[in-house]
């Protein structure tokens, strides 16, 4: 993987870790947006080879 999609990766989960905090704080738990953030989070950490943190977003 080169840097340049690695960074782009990196990006993008730090934008799906900040649109989660707004979600937590105005959806209920069990809003169906919530669940789909998790699961691009997990796929994205998946790509970045991390299986901890993919296995804790599925």
């Amino acid at each position: 993987m080169t840097l340049e999609l690695l960074e782009k990766f990196s990006d993008a989960l730090m934008n799906f870790e900040n649109a989660l905090q707004i979600q937590l704080k105005s959806l209920p738990s069990m809003d169906s947006n919530i669940a789909q953030t998790r699961i691009r989070m997990g796929f994205l950490y998946c790509r970045l080879e991390d299986a901890d943190k993919a296995s804790n977003e599925f």
